[in-house]
């Protein structure tokens, strides 16, 4: 079992992922990549690390797309349920690294990986690693705002803009990986 999950489903690149995670936010995780804004209508940027999170949803569905599927619906030990618990480990790993990578990059590691969960129950792996990173394009783009006075703010259905101590888009973010979680056991 434990070569199968290291040699078939390369769950190794997940961890993998991880470290490239903190040495992206470590490094260059305050550098502002230009984005432009619809409801501003000026340019604005987005840290690095906003867009960090999408590293290990791509590993991730990697790691579900490789198989045997063959062999799996013989396997005795369900590997849905494996599936699901490294998915778990991945998050969990995400939010121990909370101090050093950032609380936001955490909880939106877990809000991407719903959202990819959920497509790839729709469609297939390649469009759930694609859905999850136009998801924070438009974010970006149409969910930044600009008060009065210049300040910077968000929409409020805007989830990865919003301040690393937000409990509520912690919330709903745990609540939108919890439901995605339920489709994951999907070739077996």
């Amino acid at each position: 079992m434990r070569l199968y999950l290291s040699t078939v489903r390369r769950w190794w690149a997940v961890a993998l992922s991880l470290l490239l995670l903190v040495a992206l936010c470590e490094t260059m995780g305050s550098s502002e990549i230009a984005v432009p804004s619809l409801t501003a209508g000026v340019s604005g940027g987005a840290p690095v690390a906003y867009f960090a999170p999408w590293l290990m949803v791509v590993a991730t569905m990697y790691c579900l797309d490789r198989g045997l599927w063959e062999a799996e619906r013989t396997a005795v030990i369900a590997l849905a349920w494996i599936d699901r618990g490294v998915v778990i480990a991945g998050v969990v790993l995400a939010h121990l690294l909370g101090p050093v990578v950032g609380w936001d990059v955490a909880r939106n590691v877990m809000l991407l990986l719903g959202i990819a969960l959920a497509f790839r129950y729709l469609a297939n792996e390649a469009a759930a690693a694609a859905v999850p990173l136009m998801f924070l394009i438009f974010n970006i783009v149409a969910g930044r705002a600009y008060q009065g006075g210049g300040a910077a703010m968000h929409a409020w259905w805007a989830l990865p803009l919003y301040p690393p101590g937000s409990i509520a888009a912690w919330l709903v973010s745990a609540l939108v990986f919890a439901l995605a979680l339920r489709l994951l056991p999907r070739r077996i």
